[in-house]
């Protein structure tokens, strides 16, 4: 069983922080790879895309989090390795994760109030 795809993992991580993130917080999808064609790939670098940026972003009262999304067999690249130190030097946190489960365990690590937890599925409950 090979598992979720990546995009899938991507689409339950935004639904989940749709519903979970407390009030006033923001998320968003960071596009920092365009593998569609290389001129979008030029148009990306040219505008300051940067290799190694983390898949996803999450803001609350000051708080600032990264998320590098990755299949349960993918790995971190040396970019994104160096792109997660410079991150954290600056004060930010990053997490390398793989499903929901993960995100919501990263979220109550780092102090962040959820209004709705995983289910055993991947489902999203009302906290």
């Amino acid at each position: 069983m090979s598992g979720p795809t990546e995009q899938q993992i991507h689409v339950a991580i935004a639904q989940f922080l749709d519903v979970a993130l407390p009030a006033g917080a923001w998320h968003t999808a960071l596009d920092s790879s365009s593998k569609s064609s290389a001129v979008a790939g030029a148009q990306l670098k040219a505008r300051g895309g940067k290799k190694g940026t983390p898949d996803h972003l999450v803001l609350w009262h000051g708080g600032v989090l990264f998320l590098e999304v990755k299949t349960r067999k993918g790995r971190a690249s040396p970019e994104q390795f160096a792109v997660r130190d410079a991150l954290q030097a600056n004060g930010c946190h990053w997490a390398l994760v793989r499903s929901v489960e993960d995100v919501e365990t990263v979220l109550r690590e780092t102090g962040w109030p959820l209004r709705a937890t995983c289910g055993v599925s991947g489902s999203v409950w009302a906290a």
